[in-house]
């Protein structure tokens, strides 16, 4: 999203609270799904910071030979539209969320 452009006449985007996910979306194609320990802190489910970006990718990703960027964790597994939620940039594991109201 762009915003009113700087006095300096550039554009600036918002920035996002998390950026590096963003950019590791990205690289994922827009295929991956933040999973694992980082979804159960993006849903506050988890007072910890993972150390890694845990990174879930469609099956099919499997037999990719992909350069895997630092610290990030990388799951394969095919996570169906109904169990993702998309809050901001960044599509997220539903199922973390489940667990929350589990609780």
């Amino acid at each position: 999203m762009l915003q009113a452009p700087a006095p300096t006449g550039s554009f600036t985007s918002a920035a996002s609270e998390h950026e590096d996910l963003t950019t590791i979306w990205l690289w994922s194609e827009q295929k991956g799904v933040v999973s694992h320990e980082t979804a159960l802190m993006l849903h506050n489910l988890s007072d910890v910071l993972p150390r890694k970006t845990h990174l879930t990718l469609p099956a099919s990703w499997a037999k990719r030979c992909v350069r895997v960027p630092k610290g990030v964790v990388l799951y394969h597994e095919d996570v169906p539209k109904k169990e993702r939620l998309q809050l901001g940039a960044n599509p997220r594991d539903e199922r973390a969320s489940d667990a929350a109201r589990l609780r």
